[in-house]
């Protein structure tokens, strides 16, 4: 129960591990330092924390990102980098309604599906969003709903796309 936590989480840079629900629904503290060492944040760890800001910096080391991990956190306002982590893949609704994340969206070749919601409701996501290589070879049901994005440039390797992702 987080429910006094105000103003601001410091996690200890040595943490590896976030687990699922770690900090679900702690809307009271507004700014977050992420653990540098982290290679794992669990399903829905941050989901429902909607008075968190700013960039949104993954740590590089980052091999597992969960469902829903940011779902709902709205007021994270600036932008999100992929482009130097590990992960596999982008699961359902890992930054649904984070509708204040602006900039481009880079994926590398280590992401290798784009998950149903993953994004959806990410209204300040504009410039380009780019899929490079061997990344992102299915994308989910609504990934990119609600998007306002210049461009998408999807990879011929993109075997599998869902019916919806594209309506923004």
């Amino acid at each position: 129960n987080c429910i006094n936590l105000t103003s601001y989480l410091e996690i200890p840079p040595i943490t590896t591990l976030i687990g699922d629900y770690a900090f679900f629904g702690c809307s009271g503290f507004q700014f977050f330092e992420g653990p540098e060492e982290a290679i794992y944040i669990g399903n829905y760890a941050f989901a429902e924390c909607s008075n968190m800001e700013g960039d949104l910096i993954l740590p590089s080391d980052l091999t597992y990102l969960g469902s829903g991990a940011f779902r709902n956190c709205s007021s994270l306002d600036g932008t999100i980098d992929l482009s130097q982590i590990e992960i596999s893949g982008v699961f359902e609704e890992t930054f649904r309604n984070c509708s204040s994340l602006e900039g481009d969206l880079f994926f590398p070749e280590s992401i290798l599906a784009i998950g149903a919601n993953s994004f959806n409701g990410c209204t300040s996501i504009s410039g380009d969003v780019t899929l490079t290589d061997y990344a992102a070879q299915s994308i989910g049901t609504d990934a990119f709903l609600g998007c306002s994005f210049d461009s998408l440039i999807v990879h011929p390797a993109t075997i599998s796309v869902d019916q919806g992702e594209y309506d923004y």
